[in-house]
């Protein structure tokens, strides 16, 4: 009986565990690996004219209120930060590549 409770608590305990690292998962997943903002941004900023920016976040389905700022590095980080949050970076990175293919472009995540 007593190895039968362990089983059952060590159970619970892995059962617990696979939900926080699914939680874990699904928070990044938008991200691609060695995904960084900075460096995002940085390229966009060098890559990109306002009015690029702005028709890729038409394109995107993104509405022009959404997307903030008078300056390019203002457009692009508040276009990063948008994506982020909508779980959208995966798309914004496919746009900058499908736009500026020449450019080595950080690689798009997988979706599950």
């Amino acid at each position: 009986m007593l190895v039968v409770r362990m089983l059952s608590d060590v159970l619970d305990r892995l059962t617990a565990l696979e939900l926080r690292v699914s939680r874990l998962e699904t928070q990044t997943d938008n991200l691609p690996l060695g995904y960084s903002r900075l460096l995002i941004a940085e390229m966009m900023t060098q890559h990109f004219d306002l009015a690029e920016l702005e028709m890729m976040a038409f394109d995107m389905n993104i509405d022009a209120d959404e997307i903030s700022g008078d300056t390019r590095d203002e457009r692009v980080r508040s276009l990063i930060g948008y994506c982020e949050r909508r779980l959208k970076t995966h798309e914004l990175i496919f746009h900058c590549k499908r736009l500026r293919p020449g450019v080595q472009w950080p690689a798009i995540p997988h979706q599950r």
